[in-house]
């Protein structure tokens, strides 16, 4: 086996406020965009007192907005990019007034029309679709009053969300929400990002609790062996109530809604069990509307293909069992969502890193750095990048007074072991080894790493064993 590991130097640091009237920012000109690295993170510690509208330098969203800075985001794939300046503090301590532009070309001279162009308030936020090994250039600068707004601190976060590829599969197992006595079977369920089920679904009947459907059908309308899925707890007294119904007793007319309410201070756990010990098997869950809170699967944060479905890759147990606890992070009892259905298929295993490697890395080893980024291609391999593209290492984050992390990370990587190593002098380190309180990888799709307090210093890599 080889490992590889990335480097990351982390060093303290006192973010303050800028000061007027003494150097522009260090991301005033296009040729220094500060380099947003990951596919997700927040960028902070610098603001646009005293920045200036280079030569050449297209206006952003409108004439006077000529206080601008510049970062930049790399696509490792296809998807969605979302950005926000919500947080951002102006020098009267209030929200920003942001506009904000987002751009491709290599130079200021060759840039082509904006992609996004927006001035919808104060903060500002947008997604826009990015194709993978694209450099996307972000301008932002105060609204011009006039005088064009000055902000202290910049808060600009950002999240790359993977495009839901439609998956053609005979095995998938459709779950539709009904009443017993319902004869509708499915028709509160569209857009599914899954195909090759006969249209027969499954029906659960959403008014009993605790429940198990023993005897499932798959898409090809053949008896899934041994595979059942149950409907397992609650944890909250309202129940698995049908929605519109309120009790679970109560006969709903022909076009009432069938779901299961998920409120926002509660938890509902399901579990499909009879799977094959070990193997990743995609989830897709179907909401009637977008949850009022933020949905979490399994604590995970799920992607979501339109705000009605959500879908996430999970790994069934030793048993051969997948429990999906469906919850909301910090929401009130008045936030829900109702859920009209679930499928379940499975991923095809990949053939592990010499196969990425061939495609990605000009099959060198795990160990070596194809791109000459300094992230070694293993490591790369992990974090789901294409290899043969800039990475960045991850930046440090620090929100109130906790500093992490946070490694993006392929569910599908086939890995033996992965570690985070920490050093104060890069010659003796320390394994910090999971399961363990400092590294969370609740979500399938990064790897997060809490700093120890109050340290002075610290160097920090992954370490991964493929």
């Amino acid at each position: 086996m080889t490992t590889h590991h990335s480097l990351i130097r982390i060093a303290s640091a006192l973010l303050g406020s800028a000061t007027m009237g003494l150097a522009a920012p260090v991301n005033d000109d296009f040729a220094n965009a500060i380099n947003l690295a990951g596919n997700s993170g927040t960028q902070t510690g610098t603001g646009n007192v005293d920045a200036t509208l280079e030569s050449g330098e297209p206006d952003c969203v409108y004439p006077g907005t000529d206080n601008t800075v510049w970062f930049k985001w790399t696509a490792s794939q296809s998807g969605t990019l979302n950005l926000s300046t919500t947080g951002s503090i102006n020098i009267g301590s209030s929200e920003w007034d942001a506009a904000i532009c987002v751009y491709t070309g290599a130079t200021l001279a060759t840039l082509n029309a904006p992609l996004v162009s927006q001035d919808t308030g104060l903060d500002e936020s947008c997604s826009l679709p990015v194709t993978a090994g694209t450099t996307y250039f972000i301008q932002a600068g105060g609204y011009p009053n006039p005088p064009a707004d000055a902000a202290s601190n910049i808060l600009l976060t950002w999240s790359f969300v993977p495009p839901l590829l439609t998956v053609n599969s005979p095995d998938v197992i459709s779950i539709d929400v009904v009443r017993t006595d319902s004869t509708a079977v499915s028709g509160d369920i569209t857009g599914s990002p899954v195909t090759g089920q006969t249209g027969l679904w499954n029906r659960l009947n959403g008014g009993t609790e605790p429940q198990t459907l023993s005897t499932l059908t798959n898409g090809a309308g053949a008896t899934a062996a041994g595979v059942s899925f149950s409907i397992v707890s609650k944890s909250d007294p309202s129940g698995f109530q049908i929605s519109g119904s309120g009790a679970s007793g109560v006969v709903l007319a022909a076009n009432d809604p069938e779901r299961l309410w998920v409120t926002g201070d509660g938890t509902r756990t399901f579990a499909f069990s009879g799977l094959t010990s070990g193997a990743t098997y995609g989830l897709v869950i179907f909401n009637s509307g977008p949850p009022q809170g933020s949905l979490t699967i399994n604590g995970g944060t799920p992607h979501t293909a339109v705000p009605t479905i959500f879908y996430t890759n999970e790994v069934a147990d030793g048993t051969g069992k997948i429990t999906v606890v469906v919850g909301f992070n910090g929401a009130a009892h008045s936030d829900y969502m109702e859920i009209s259905g679930f499928q379940l298929y499975p991923v095809a295993a990949t053939g592990g890193y010499d196969d990425w490697a061939a495609t990605n890395a000009g099959a060198q080893a795990a160990d070596l750095d194809f791109d000459g980024d300094g992230v070694p291609n293993g490591v790369e391999y992990f974090m789901g990048a294409t290899g043969s593209t800039f990475t960045a290492n991850p930046p440090l984050v620090t929100t109130a007074g906790v500093s992490t992390v946070t490694w993006p990370r392929d569910p599908a990587a086939v890995i033996a072991s992965f570690m985070v190593q920490e050093s104060d002098n890069l010659s003796s380190w320390t394994d910090i080894v999971p399961p363990n309180a400092s590294i969370n990888e609740s979500n399938p799709n990064q790897v997060v790493y809490t700093l120890p307090s109050g340290a002075p210093k610290k160097f920090c890599r992954l370490v991964v064993t493929p």
